[in-house]
């Protein structure tokens, strides 16, 4: 039986398809099969946020190459870079990207370097005690609960969806969990599902929900990106007031009313980062740091390497994707296992957890 030609393969793109079998159309076979693959980790990462390349922003664009691809040479990332520019700027002259903004075209030397530091590796995904570490450089209740929720607590990765259970946590559900010890969480389609707490997550909610102001700048008498410039007058000392809204999560310095906007979370988290002195930490990062101790807990507990239903069970708790449906009407949880296990294995190689 002769072999398929490579160009005669079927592949199965989950975002775009059609820009991108009319990009690779218009390449050198020889060239369309080095992208092609190429375009396969995009589309897989496409996927797994529900974004296309070409609106990723700067966070989910180094969160690409840092979680993607497992050769650190520099080489491979500016090889790797090319096709994906000359793929997002079709699509800008296709009239596809709104802000026609070619992002991956801004990678600047310091952004190689640091998608091959094997540090952004060891920084990235944090345990339970990391994360513990990093909360006690911090001054506000808020930031400290921040990152205690986001690694199981965050809602769908869709468009207007992102951090939806966090935007909606209420005050009286916080209320109720001091009894309870189950946190209901909402999403904006008005559905909910109840989450158990342990005693430091409900303490860090009750003394959220008791602060009454927000102290600037952590506490601190300096730049947070310049520790060598002080700040005028004890600036670090000032605090405002927060607004009274019935959220969990607030603004400070106003009289806003309401929810605080998705985007609230990716801008604290971004200084949060700066004064814990992680540069690589993010609402994704810490919502995977969420599935993999979840997969240390499960590890230890049966004392022997992970399985199938394992898997499945950490995609149903954190809610990450979903099984495809077969023609038989059976589950295929394949695409979805092997994007966990490929995370918990690579942190488990990587911290040496046995």
């Amino acid at each position: 039986m002769s072999r398929m030609k490579f160009e005669d393969r079927k592949f199965t793109w989950k975002k775009d398809t059609d820009i991108k079998e009319e990009f690779l159309s218009k390449l050198k076979p020889s060239t369309a099969r080095t992208v092609r693959n190429i375009l396969l980790k995009v589309d897989e990462y496409e996927s797994e946020i529900n974004k296309s390349v070409y609106d990723f922003n700067i966070e989910e664009r180094d969160d690409f190459f840092i979680s993607k691809f497992n050769n650190k040479s520099k080489d491979v990332i500016r090889t790797t870079k090319s096709p994906i520019v000359q793929y997002i700027n079709y699509c800008i002259d296709a009239h596809l990207v709104k802000h026609m903004e070619n992002r991956f075209a801004l990678i600047s030397n310091d952004d190689i370097e640091l998608y091959t530091n094997v540090q952004a590796m060891e920084m990235k995904y944090l345990s339970r005690e990391e994360i513990e570490t990093a909360q006690d450089k911090l001054v506000n209740y808020c930031d400290k609960l921040i990152l205690q929720l986001m690694p199981f607590i965050r809602g769908r990765t869709e468009k207007n969806n992102t951090n939806e259970e966090l935007t909606n946590l209420r005050v009286i559900d916080a209320e109720e969990a001091q009894k309870t010890k189950s946190l209901r969480v909402w999403n904006n389609d008005g559905d909910y599902r109840y989450i158990s707490l342990d005693e430091k997550t409900l303490y860090l909610l009750k003394k959220t929900i008791e602060a009454k102001e927000y102290i600037i700048n952590n506490g601190k008498n300096y730049n947070r990106k310049r520790p060598d410039k002080e700040l005028k007058m004890g600036i670090g000392e000032k605090a405002f007031p927060f607004s009274d809204t019935g959220y969990v999560f607030r603004v400070s310095g106003g009289a806003k009313q309401g929810k605080v906007k998705p985007t609230f979370f990716n801008a604290r988290i971004n200084t949060i980062k700066d004064w814990v002195g992680n540069p690589y930490l993010t609402p994704t990062n810490l919502y995977f740091s969420g599935m993999i101790e979840y997969a240390k807990q499960l590890k230890e507990e049966k004392g022997s390497e992970l399985d199938k239903m394992d898997y499945i069970k950490i995609s149903r708790k954190f809610e990450y994707g979903k099984p495809r449906i077969l023609d038989n009407g059976e589950e295929d949880w394949s695409v979805v296992i092997a994007k966990i296990k490929s995370k918990v294995e690579d942190y488990f190689k990587l911290k040496g957890h046995e």
